[in-house]
């Protein structure tokens, strides 16, 4: 299931981020929301603006013990990111644990995110941690988000949790 809000946009002077929510209705299938949100101001009129084209979906392993947007019909979180100059960073952090999961959903529970870039800056599939610097223009991007269960699996339910997209 895909949940969408429409499209967003955010145009910051300075650093900026995007929330992704991955959102399920089973363990089968997670979404992500995409919500953009200004981190700081800064003094001199640069800007890095993010625009959410798309919400992704993430898919569970045969064995439930996984929810990936990587697995096949999993689909990215999609955003266009345009900066005013080359000295942007783009990275994406991994959640601390679902805000809304059955019982014991966030037990034993590893995060972690991959993104890609196209357009100016051209990426492959990095860690989310790994910042990226862009050059001045426009770079599409692909946000992935995965849940490991680290001891048994995961159980049919909602779950959701917030990535970061920063651009800073």
């Amino acid at each position: 299931m895909i949940f969408l809000r429409g499209r967003r946009h955010l145009a910051a002077l300075g650093s900026a981020a995007c929330l992704l929510a991955a959102t399920s209705a089973s363990a089968q299938e997670a979404g992500f929301d995409v919500e953009p949100m200004i981190q700081a101001p800064a003094a001199n009129k640069q800007f890095c603006q993010i625009i959410v084209n798309q919400n992704g979906s993430m898919v569970q392993n045969v064995g439930s013990t996984k929810l990936s947007s990587l697995i096949n019909p999993g689909m990215p979180g999609l955003a266009d990111v345009t900066t005013s100059n080359g000295s942007y960073y783009l990275s994406v952090d991994r959640p601390s644990g679902f805000s809304i999961a059955p019982s014991g959903g966030n037990n034993d529970v590893e995060f972690s995110t991959q993104f890609t870039g196209h357009g100016v800056t051209n990426f492959g599939l990095s860690p989310g941690d790994s910042r990226v610097k862009l050059k001045n223009g426009l770079t599409n991007v692909e946000v992935h988000l995965e849940a490991k269960k680290l001891r048994g699996s995961f159980k049919a339910g909602n779950y959701r949790a917030t990535v970061i997209l920063r651009c800073e």
